[in-house]
């Protein structure tokens, strides 16, 4: 423990008692300025962040990750700020030594010290009085609760529940909750096959070059997927080509190109709708809602052993996908087999159409769109 006996006591700050949060007040010391503000102590916290607003206002200096990182709730869905990708290296005024900060939207919390903090530190605090021990210092904190970061976030998520799902589905709250599409989908008679012609023989393929945004936009892929059993490293032969394409809002799609595959791909004949049916089954009705199917082609498993067909080939390394990603010449054929089977009560009565991944339910009123 850092306390001892001969530990000087510089200075002690009591603060508003009112807030519910174990803080406190800190200097960040810099070659231009001290600032004054506060920082969160949380044992649930699993890293130490500072709010990219204050970096930002104080154009305090920052660094590139090697690798981006993603943040989680403590439900284990990706935080919607989660994907870390700079940190900055300060001064807090508690010690002599500098801290390495991560940056990400810390919500009201300028700072938030966590569990890796704590264990360096060590600080010796006295429940009782209110008050943290540092080796040269002694500062009181505001007010201890029982809540953490990591639970705040989760709390946000569920306090936004109400104005994210309509009153009228709010029954069905699991089939919206997003944790249950970060996992692997188990195996079913809808699984995707990969059937080659007899005359195949396994490629190998360069790796395309990437921007430097381009590859963190790929670090964040790999390890995405990777945590979620989406893909898994390969050492087979096979290997199709992996780069980006820009989407309208500025992100970019990670695409494998599998042309060379799909030419030696035996053909899936399972048909897909045609438009103008659709359009004809729309006809009559007034009501219309769209849903949308989180992860998509991801919601289907690549049958066992097939995997290795479909690898594709990184600056990282070599992955197969256990799941169907866009790009399989016989995906939507699969895809659409699947919606149909599962739907196909609901298609029967009436009132959905079904093309792939996208769905549209109709209705003549608006209690029967909702029923």
């Amino acid at each position: 423990m850092l306390r001892s006996p001969d530990v000087q006591v510089s200075r002690v700050i009591v603060c508003d008692p009112n807030t519910s949060a174990l803080t406190i007040p800190i200097t960040i010391n810099t070659k231009d300025e001290s600032i004054k503000t506060t920082a969160l102590i949380d044992c649930g916290a699993e890293g130490t962040f500072i709010h990219k607003e204050l970096v930002k206002q104080h154009q305090l200096p920052t660094y590139a990750l090697n690798r981006p990182i993603i943040a989680r709730n403590v439900d284990n869905t990706i935080n919607k700020e989660g994907v870390i990708t700079r940190y900055t290296k300060l001064n807090l005024g508690l010690n002599t030594t500098d801290e390495w900060l991560l940056i990400t939207n810390t919500g009201k919390s300028p700072i938030i010290l966590g569990l890796p903090w704590l264990k360096q530190v060590n600080p010796q605090i006295d429940w009782a009085n209110g008050s943290i021990e540092l080796p040269e210092h002694i500062l009181r904190f505001l007010t201890i609760s029982k809540v953490t970061f990591a639970t705040t976030l989760a709390q946000n998520v569920k306090n936004n529940e109400p104005h994210t799902i309509p009153p009228e589905y709010r029954d069905f709250r699991d089939v919206f909750d997003k944790a249950q599409t970060n996992q692997l989908p188990p195996s079913r008679s809808y699984d995707h096959t990969i059937e080659l012609k007899s005359d195949f023989v396994p490629k190998n393929c360069k790796v395309y070059p990437l921007t430097l945004k381009e590859e963190e936009a790929l670090d964040i892929f790999l390890q995405e997927n990777l945590g979620k059993g989406f893909i898994r490293p390969s050492t087979l032969p096979q290997a199709s080509p992996f780069f980006f394409v820009g989407k309208k809002d500025g992100t970019l799609r990670p695409i494998q190109d599998y042309r060379l595959l799909n030419e030696a791909t035996i053909k899936n004949t399972y048909p897909l709708p045609l438009v103008s049916d659709l359009l004809d089954q729309i006809k009559g009705y007034k009501f219309f809602t769209k849903p949308d199917l989180r992860n998509g082609y991801n919601n289907i498993r690549i049958k066992d052993r097939d995997q290795w067909k479909a690898a594709f080939k990184t600056a990282r390394g070599l992955y197969e996908p256990m799941v169907i990603y866009f790009g399989l010449c016989n995906s939507p054929a699969t895809f659409q087999a699947f919606m149909d089977d599962v739907f196909h009560e609901q298609k029967q009565k009436g009132g959905l159409l079904i093309y792939m991944d996208d769905l549209l339910i109709m209705g003549q009123t608006i209690m029967e769109l909702q029923e």
